[in-house]
């Protein structure tokens, strides 16, 4: 995070919650934020107990719903701070409108503020960010799980929509900053139900949440990635759901870093997420099945084909090296496994690799 001191941070719908948060931990790490909400009095009361951190809180009063004061908002910044080199779109309506009953005011209100408003956002923080020569800025949407699939509840599909809405725009705003050769990052972090003023009261007393600071800690986790790391997607699910069952290694770091050319950062970037950190993930959730007492659980490592062979692309070859290095890992914890007579499973999926096709930015999945 330390590349982010003195710059300038946007975040919507600062006056609770998860914005809340965001503000006041990105404050905490030097950087000069922009509070943005209709509330704005809370902002300001957030901005006073901050006054003795190495950042600044800037409360700015903004209805995300409308495009003329979104416009007013980001001349404001550009005029007083300079410019823009985050943005967070957090500020969300989220209202039981179901599709048989709801009010259509009810619909364009989450529509205005979850997809528009969010859509102006990115475009005038873009705009400012070319202009400035930021080429290293970072948008990220905060999501929702309901943006992946449709949970349970037909009284707030209106809702769910616009959510999987954000997951569309992601991928096509990441497709467009690939397409105009920007570097300029893009992520959706989708959490579970989080303890905010959005969820009814009987969700929040009947399920598994988790904590404004846990999805502001997620931020800082993507924002402090490498330059030439994104993370496109990152999901947030409430940990205290009793244990593990089912593990999923799916995170993977592929860069091209030829053998002769190749930085050692790169390499260690790839060892450390795909080998160390699949190995980390795999002892914990094991450790904890043993104190559940789960004997039927299961490990899957999504690999690659490029795990079995060696392609013939000699700019991945260390990529190649982790993945036949996770058929290795496989193979020694399902002798491990049998050899304690355990009878959790653990299963290899191999992919097509994503550098089969060219690509000028590294995805961490």
């Amino acid at each position: 995070m330390e590349r982010w001191a003195g710059r300038v941070a946007v975040v919507t719908g600062t006056s609770s919650g998860i914005g809340a948060s965001i503000a006041e931990e990105l404050v905490k790490k030097g950087l000069k934020v922009v509070g943005i909400a209709r509330r704005v009095e809370r902002v300001e009361q957030l901005e006073k107990s901050l006054k003795s951190e190495k950042g600044k809180l800037h409360a700015l009063k903004c209805d995300i719903s409308k495009e003329s004061e979104i416009i007013e908002a980001f001349k404001w910044i550009k005029k007083n701070l300079g410019g823009v080199d985050i943005l967070i779109n957090n500020a969300a309506v989220a209202i039981q409108a179901p599709m048989i009953s709801g009010q259509t005011e009810q619909w364009k209100a989450m529509l205005d503020t979850n997809v528009v408003g969010l859509s102006i956002c990115t475009r005038e923080a873009l705009k400012i960010m070319k202009e400035n020569g930021v080429d290293d800025g970072h948008i990220v949407h905060i999501n929702s799980i309901a943006g992946h699939r449709l949970p349970p509840t037909e009284r707030s599909v209106m809702y769910f929509a616009t959510k999987h809405a954000v997951t569309v725009l992601t991928e096509g705003l990441r497709r467009e900053l690939i397409k105009n050769n920007s570097k300029i990052k893009i992520t959706s972090v989708s959490p579970g139900l989080v303890e905010t003023e959005l969820p009814p009261k009987e969700y929040l007393e009947t399920m598994p949440t988790l904590a404004p600071k846990d999805i502001a800690e997620g931020v800082l986790y993507v924002l402090g990635t490498s330059p030439h790391v994104q993370v496109h997607e990152l999901t947030i699910k409430p940990k205290n759901l009793g244990g593990v069952d089912i593990l999923v290694n799916n995170a993977a770091v592929a860069i091209q870093a030829p053998m002769i050319s190749g930085q050692t950062e790169q390499w260690k970037a790839m060892l450390d997420t795909n080998v160390v950190g699949l190995s980390i993930c795999t002892r914990e959730s094991l450790k904890i099945m043993k104190e559940n007492g789960v004997d039927d659980g299961h490990i899957v490592h999504i690999n690659s084909i490029a795990g079995h062979r060696l392609p013939s692309n000699e700019k991945s070859v260390m990529y190649f090296v982790t993945k036949h290095a996770v058929t290795v890992l496989t193979e020694g914890l399902r002798r491990e496994l049998i050899k304690n007579n355990s009878k959790i499973k653990i299963t290899i999926s191999s992919l097509i690799s994503p550098f089969l096709l060219p690509r000028n930015l590294l995805v961490a999945r």
